[in-house]
């Protein structure tokens, strides 16, 4: 890692970071691939404009472009850029598929059908779905904080759903990377290549010590 670590400008903080673009800075899974599909769909709908040489969906490129100067070769260029723009995209949520029928529960577990939620949740979903009391916090709570009240209640069906669409950490765990970064890496200790204490420093897996310690074979008395 090589980064000009000594500076004075501070890491921006998660919620003036994010504060732009989200106003109840709590995205979860389902916000995101929402605008990632959205904007795969737009993708998609450039490439057919393009393929027809309709710069509609560009305007600054629409000006300087008329029918003539749109050349063959020039469409390839915008379409391939465009593909590989969807590409890049996709990977984001790669199973997005399979967890298709989570997101529906977590939007709107009321008005979904029992054969529409896999089997081993059915029961619990058939007593959710009848349940009035729920009906009307559903209504007044927002989707995670709904989810976990009835935690307890329908458990299955709760974590299932809180497993997805648990808010995102945001900027913290970059956050809390650079503080690690910046202590271990001082100015007397410029040279030092620190992936591996930073990947010790990081793991949330707490070392096991004494089993280290008995995996040595010989002992150095202190002198």
């Amino acid at each position: 890692m090589r980064l000009i670590f000594h500076t004075n400008v501070c890491w921006p903080s998660k919620g003036n970071m994010l504060g732009p673009f989200y106003k109840d800075k709590k995205p979860t899974i389902i916000v995101h691939s929402d605008a990632i599909r959205a904007f795969i769909g737009k993708v998609q709908v450039w490439k057919r404009r393009i393929l027809k040489k309709n710069t509609s969906s560009f305007p600054p490129l629409n000006e300087i472009l008329n029918e003539g100067s749109f050349s063959d070769s020039l469409k390839t260029e915008i379409k391939d850029h465009l593909k590989g723009l969807e590409n890049e995209f996709q990977p984001y949520f790669p199973r997005i598929g399979e967890r298709r029928f989570v997101f529906s529960l977590a939007r709107n577990p009321l008005f979904l059908e029992v054969d529409d939620v896999p089997e081993d949740l059915q029961e619990q979903f058939r007593e959710l779905k009848f349940n009035s009391v729920a009906k009307n916090y559903f209504t007044s709570l927002s989707m995670e904080k709904f989810w976990i009240k009835y935690l307890s209640v329908y458990q299955k069906i709760s974590q299932r759903i809180l497993q997805v669409i648990v808010p995102y950490s945001s900027t913290y765990l970059c956050e809390a990377g650079f503080s690690a970064f910046v202590g271990i890496k001082t100015k007397k200790r410029n040279k030092l290549d620190v992936t591996s204490d930073l990947r010790c420093t990081l793991n949330q897996t707490p070392p096991n010590i004494p089993r280290l310690v008995a995996q040595k074979s010989q002992y150095h008395s202190s002198h």
